[in-house]
């Protein structure tokens, strides 16, 4: 009987030592879209006026069907949970990496190849030889 009782409380222990997410907290996954475009846009953004990037962020917001106390809140609560927020960020960095590899690897394909107007073109827009 003793042992029922242990075993019963070590699985209750161990159920338990899992992070739950608050219902009113953005969902990790959810998080990790919401942030990929708003560092996306901040980064694009840095040359923009303050009305002009305000508006960018809350289209973010209206495009996640958040808001901006949703998001500051869940951003207070996963830094509490550090260990959420680095696994979302690493997530990103790998997203940023792939997407920064996917555009060097387009621009030396262009480099690459001679551009070439099309006989009849008045604007060189063709971007490889046919």
């Amino acid at each position: 009987m003793k042992f029922r009782w242990t075993l019963i409380a070590c699985l209750a222990l161990l159920t338990s030592c899992g992070k739950e997410i608050p219902n009113e907290i953005i969902q990790p996954n959810k998080m990790e879209r919401v942030l990929y475009d708003y560092h996306l846009m901040m980064n694009l953004s840095d040359n923009s006026k303050n009305t002009e990037r305000e508006a960018q962020k809350n289209y973010i917001f209206q495009k996640h069907d958040i808001t901006q106390a949703d998001f500051d809140s869940s951003m207070v609560w996963y830094t509490r949970n550090t260990e959420l927020l680095a696994d979302i960020y690493t997530n990103l960095i790998q997203r940023f990496s792939k997407q920064r590899d996917y555009i060097e690897n387009f621009l030396e394909a262009r480099k690459e190849n001679d551009f070439v107007s099309m006989p009849g073109d008045t604007v060189d827009v063709w971007p490889y030889k046919s």
